[in-house]
């Protein structure tokens, strides 16, 4: 503007100046009268001012011109690049920083990598530095400084979700008319893949430095404080890592110590306190390390709990992820090598690996350290351990290739060269390699990406060139590498990198926009109408010829209207609240039904499916309107729905995959008994009775199948009221019905009271039929109208033997005229009789039966059938008499029971009251019958009780009763005896016909004897219950005298029972109150005199002071089940005492302490002792347990092995009052015995006795 300015100032500078000199000249040469003069002055002037006018207008229009031309030109560029950056994928922005920083214009993609819309960019004026992460936000004022105008720079935004994203934009200024920078306008790439790949790239690459400079240390290895350091330090100097330091494992101490350090500035590690247990201070990944003796890390400390008891002071310096690896010697963890790094997330899988594997190559040192002679070792391992990482490497699919760059020869893994087809051998080893099969276009641009990287300008070298492969062709390859080793002076000597084939990934990009292209011209020939719409104004944006067809009219119509213009008005409001939902975000799009007016004003009927296009046009809601027109479908609706409102059928629309009520006429509400806004809310099954739903539901599948078209079926709805409702339902598909739903339409009939009706009838018909009654219906003559299949069945004679007769054929003249006559007054004077028939059946037998007549009324009241029911009840009178007898009598014997003989003697010793007689009790019990049972088994047991009953019952008169009470035990009820020796002499011979074997059926010889206990009426007792009870006692002290005897009952067997009884309680409440005591009797050693024992043995004191006997309560407890709790508290007690004595006197050996076979018999006799002989303290073969021999043979199997475990647990065994039993001595062989305790008895007439003794 400006130099405008100035062009037009100098013309008209120059052109005054000529004007005022030629003006004046001619003036004075040609007018010289002065009168004339001063006219003239103002004429000239005049004259110059219209002249410059024109003169300055000329100028000023041609400026214009060429600006408008420009304009003109600037508005075609500024669309066409505003298409470029509609469409590009690449990132395009305008950015002002005045007045306020924002932007001003952002592309789609733009939208599409960081998740905001656009009015999110308009609207918010601090959107601009939100994107930008904070670290990068300095960089968008130098972008655009001199110098950097146009560089490419790398900026890291922040996508909606909070994940970063690396771009690389290149900026130019924007200037106002002064020249003033107000804002920038960039372009830029999403490099965020690559930016990743770098990083692992370039995390990989110093890995592989460090490993490389750690392995050269490893191969030159010193001591192992030089191999600590420089494993301290090397990683620190590849730039990656703050921290690195080496603990060594103090197992005694239980933590870690510091061997050595590098780069701990500011004394992080004073005073660290990491260790080896499972504490908050040993579950970092060094503790862990150390203590599982694997690697352990964590990839982000701000996050990680493991982490907690440092995570401030490593924040605080900068650490962000840290991993610990062990260092083992011999397989033991000697010490930990931990890591720390700036880089949250710096330990990927890969960096893991590697330095896994690197701690392994550290402690391989350390163990060539600790073991000179594998030193020769170390070279051929080393180089598994480099094989193992390119193999890492290669098994990604990438391969790897290191370039000397002194010599210039290149390593090249296998997998580069298989990529391309080529063996290892067939691709060489020096550069030309990989320059010749680079193509030529791609070269140059290959070797200035890497020029740039080696002068610095890139942290990674990256390049996607096309590479030839064997047979001709060209595949693409990304190839990424860095330098990994510089000379002093910086020049290059050393670089690896890797080669991923991409191209497939590029054929993907290519495939991806050959269907975009395929995508516009399906939209351009779809039969449905498409449009593209503003959501704000309504206007039509684009068609497609479908569209215009459907509208009949032509696009550019279309294009210069809105869509309500064309609208049914009825449904504007519809269709346009559905449209301010979109823009505010509730709805991204909506489907309804509507109506269009063409202009031929006939209206169709369409189906709208819209959707919201975000970023189709910057600040503009737009959406795309899919179109189908419906109106024959509608039409046909319209009909359905006028042909089913009144039919007299009920009829509903249903839809076939949801079952979901779709529509419902009156009649079919009333059937349901809902309405049709219920109906509507639910499903066909939501109102179908349950048992019917699977019935339907099968028909159902074959319809939607396409098996068949339709179906009928008798079914029972469920109304709203919980009533049932029965109905004839017809089924049929509905083909053109809706076009994206399956329907059938259902029909259905109420049919309840013709159900109800032949229900009844058929319950009626069944009842007769199936009951095990007799039924027959008369008329009142009467003659047999019908009978049923019981009254068959019953009588003997079929329906067509007795149908048209009377029902007397059936008499069996066992009750007379006269009952007859009776029973058929009461019949027709009250309408029923009911009692008991003898009849008789087809074959003569005669049967009794229950029966009842009823008189049968028709609808006047008057008297039209008889019905006649009966049953059978021969075989109640039969289980009459069966249950009688088994009430009274045993079934194994035959002999009365319990009940009978208690009823029989409480009757003879009424009698006996009455005539001053005496009555006697037997009660007898048969000796080892257990046995007989346990190893014959129950059938031999009870063949030799029905043998016993036998034999016992033909020793008795007549009039005495033999009853079984149970078991093996049997009364024998003596009447009218003269004296009580009577009733000895019958118990003598009871027992004396049991003397002699038993055949039984299995062929085995059985002899049993009895032991028998007598009470006498009235001396014994006064009632059954007295008598029987104290002929029991008798019994029992007959077993106890030596069995197979008999004893009278006396009251000092009642007197001994009731003082048991009190012993038992007395001795369950002193368990509980503690009355029970040990006392030791001492084990003298005979030569020294020197107390070397003691034998525990258990006493009792009552709170009152009495001293019980042990003869007197030990009986009792090993009886009822005491004794085990009594063992335990002797045995709990002298193993205490055992220990002490144990412990203060040297001579003390042996604690012995009584166990009852009882004790043995109890599950968990073993466990329990065990316990407590693990809670005394005491050693095992301090503790002798003393059994008696009677006890052991008693149970000889399982006194075995009780005995057997005892010892194998170190227990010493006694055997006690050896000689009193079985005394075996070549029985003892079987035991593992310690000591045997001989009884007096056995040894007190040794010396006298001149029967040789030898024991071997």
């Amino acid at each position: 503007m400006l130099k405008k300015a100035l062009r037009v100032s100098c013309v008209y500078l120059v052109f005054g100046a000529i004007w005022i000199i030629a003006s004046d000249w001619i003036v004075n040469r040609y007018f010289p009268d002065v009168d004339r003069v001063q006219s003239l002055q103002t004429a000239k002037g005049l004259l110059f001012v219209a002249i410059s006018t024109i003169v300055i207008f000329l100028a000023a229009w041609r400026e214009l011109k060429l600006e408008h031309r420009y304009q003109l030109k600037l508005s075609a560029a500024e669309s066409q690049l505003h298409q470029v950056a509609e469409r590009t994928s690449d990132l395009v922005y305008t950015f002002q920083r005045q007045p306020e920083r924002r932007f001003t214009y952002v592309s789609p993609s733009v939208l599409s990598i960081t998740g905001y819309s656009q009015q999110d960019h308009y609207r918010d004026a601090e959107l601009s530095y939100k994107i930008v992460h904070p670290e990068d936000r300095p960089l968008l004022d130098s972008l655009i400084e001199p110098g950097n105008e146009g560089k490419p720079f790398k900026l890291r935004w922040i996508h909606k979700s909070g994940k970063i994203i690396y771009i690389e934009v290149s900026n130019v200024a924007l200037r106002d008319e002064h020249g003033n920078i107000v804002g920038v306008s960039g372009m830029g790439r999403d490099v965020t893949q690559a930016e990743i790949a770098r990083q692992e790239l370039e995390h990989l690459n110093h890995a592989y430095a460090v490993l490389w400079q750690v392995n050269k240390l490893i191969v030159n290895q010193g001591s192992v404080a030089e191999i600590y350091q420089e494993a301290c330090a090397i990683p620190l100097s590849s730039g990656n890592f703050s921290l690195v330091w080496i603990g060594r494992v103090d197992r005694a101490a239980n933590r870690l110590d510091l061997a050595c350090s590098s780069g701990d500035k500011i004394g992080y590690l004073d005073g660290l306190n990491v260790t080896l247990d499972d504490t908050p201070t040993g579950r970092g990944p060094s503790g862990l390390a150390a203590r599982m003796g694997k690697a352990y890390w964590s990839t982000d400390i701000a996050t990680d709990d493991s982490m907690a008891p440092w995570r401030a002071r490593a924040l605080s310096n900068g650490f962000r992820s840290s991993a610990a690896f062990p260092l083992k010697v011999d397989g033991q963890v000697t010490a930990v090598w931990t890591l720390y790094s700036p880089v949250a997330g710096y330990f990927t899988e890969a960096v893991q690996r590697l330095y896994q594997q690197l701690a392994g190559d550290i402690s391989f040192a350390l163990q060539n350290l600790a073991n000179k002679a594998e030193k020769e070792k170390l070279a051929k391992d080393l180089e598994i351990s480099t094989k193992r990482w390119q193999f890492a490497v290669e098994a990604s699919g990438e391969g790897l290739w290191d370039w000397n760059l002194k010599t210039d020869e290149v390593y090249f893994s296998e997998t580069i060269a298989s990529m391309l087809g080529y063996t290892l051998a067939e691709w060489g080893t020096t550069l030309d390699a990989w320059q010749t099969r680079v193509h030529p276009e791609d070269l140059a641009a290959a070797k200035e990406a890497i020029a740039a990287h080696f002068r610095g300008e890139s942290a990674v070298y990256e390049c996607e060139h096309r590479m030839l492969c064997k047979d001709g062709s060209y595949r693409w390859i990304l190839d990424r590498g860095s330098i990994i080793e510089r000379s002093k002076t910086g020049e290059p000597l050393r670089m690896i990198g890797l080669h991923r084939d991409i191209t497939a990934e590029r054929e993907i990009k290519l495939a991806t926009q050959e269907r975009n292209e395929s995508l516009q011209a399906i939209i351009s020939e779809s039969p449905l109408g498409i449009a593209i719409v503003s959501t704000e104004t309504g206007k039509i944006i684009s068609t497609n010829p479908a569209f215009c067809t459907l509208l009949a009219r032509s696009d550019a119509e279309l294009r210069s209207t809105i869509w309500q213009s064309f609208t049914y008005p009825e449904d504007i409001e519809a269709n346009e609240a559905k449209n301010r939902e979109i823009m505010s975000g509730r709805l991204s799009g909506y489907v309804m039904e509507k109506r269009f007016i063409r202009p031929d004003k006939t209206i169709i009927w369409a189906r709208l499916t819209v959707r919201s296009l975000r970023h189709y046009r910057a600040a503009e809601n737009v959406h795309l309107a899919l179109v189908e027109d419906i109106t024959d479908r509608v039409e046909r609706e319209d009909r359905l729905r006028a042909l089913f409102a009144e039919a007299p059928l009920g009829i509903a629309v249903i839809d076939s995959d949801t079952a979901q009520v779709l529509s419902a006429n009156g009649k079919f509400c009333e059937i349901a008994g809902r309405d049709e806004a219920e109906l509507m809310r639910l499903t066909w099954k939501d109102f179908t009775h349950p048992e019917d739903i699977a019935g339907d539901q099968a028909f159902m599948d074959e319809i939607v199948s396409g098996k068949r078209k339709g179906f009928n079926m008798v079914k029972r709805y469920l109304t709203g009221s919980g009533g049932v409702v029965w109905v004839n339902m017809t089924i049929a598909k509905l083909s053109h019905y809706h076009e994206d739903r399956r329907v059938h339409i259902c029909m259905v009939e109420d049919i309840t009271d013709r159900i109800e009706s032949e229900k009844r009838m058929r319950l009626d018909a069944a009842v007769i039929s199936h009951t095990r009654d007799g039924v027959v219906i008369t008329t009142l003559e009467p003659k047999i109208v019908s009978v049923n299949q019981a009254y068959c069945d019953i009588t003997g004679y079929s329906a067509d033997e007795v149908v048209g007769k009377n029902p007397s054929i059936l008499q069996s003249g066992r009750q007379d005229r006269d009952f007859y006559a009776a029973m058929w007054r009461e019949i027709k004077s009250k309408g029923r009789w009911q009692g008991e028939l003898y009849n008789r059946r087809k074959n003569g037998e005669i049967y009794p039966q229950i029966s009842t007549i009823d008189t049968i009324y028709n609808a006047d009241g008057k008297p039209e059938y008889y019905v006649g029911v009966f049953s059978d009840i021969s075989k109640l009178k039969d289980s009459e008499e069966s249950f009688e007898r088994l009430a009274h009598y045993d079934v194994l014997t035959g002999l009365p029971n319990r009940l009978m003989v208690t009823n029989r003697l409480a009757h003879a010793v009424a009698s006996a009251g009455r005539h001053r007689r005496m009555v006697a009790v037997l009660f007898m019990d048969l000796d080892h019958f257990k046995n007989v049972n346990d190893s014959l088994g129950h059938v031999a047991g009870d063949e030799l009780l029905a043998a016993v009953a036998m034999r016992l019952k033909a020793r008795l008169r007549a009039e005495d009763t033999i009853a079984r009470l149970g078991g093996d035990e049997f009364i024998v009820l003596l009447e009218d005896i003269e004296s009580a020796e009577h009733a000895a002499l019958v118990a003598r011979d009871l027992l004396s016909n049991l003397s002699a074997p038993f055949e039984l059926a299995s062929e085995h010889e059985i002899y049993s004897g009895g032991s028998i206990g007598i009470s006498i009426y009235p001396q014994d007792g006064e009632n059954p219950h007295e008598l029987i009870r104290n002929a029991d006692a008798a019994m029992y002290l007959a077993k106890s005298e030596g069995r197979n005897t008999f004893r009278f009952y006396t009251q000092s067997l009642t007197d001994a029972a009731r003082k048991r009884l009190a012993l038992e309680a007395a001795l369950r409440r002193a368990l509980e109150r503690g009355e029970l005591y040990v006392k030791y009797q001492p084990i003298v050693d005979i030569a020294s005199g020197a107390i070397v024992g003691a034998e525990a043995l258990c006493r009792w004191r009552t709170a009152e002071g009495e001293e019980i006997s042990p003869a007197d309560f030990i009986p009792v407890a090993e009886s009822t089940g005491l004794i085990v709790q009594v063992g335990d508290f002797v045995a709990r007690t002298a193993l205490a005492v055992a220990r002490t004595w144990a412990a203060n006197q040297a001579t003390f050996k042996t604690m012995a302490v009584n166990f009852s076979v009882r004790q043995f018999q109890s599950h968990d006799w073993y466990e329990r002792f065990s316990h407590i002989l693990r809670e005394s303290g005491v050693a095992a073969d301090r503790v002798e347990v003393e059994i008696t021999e009677s006890d052991i043979m008693q149970k000889s199997e399982e006194g075995i092995e009780v005995i057997r475990e005892l010892h194998s647990s170190g227990v010493r065994i006694a055997i006690d009052d050896f000689g009193t039993g079985y005394s075996s001595l070549s029985y003892l062989q079987r035991f593992s015995v310690n000591k045997m305790k001989i009884d007096q008895s056995f040894v007190r007439d040794l010396p006298e006795s001149a029967a040789p003794i030898s024991a071997c």
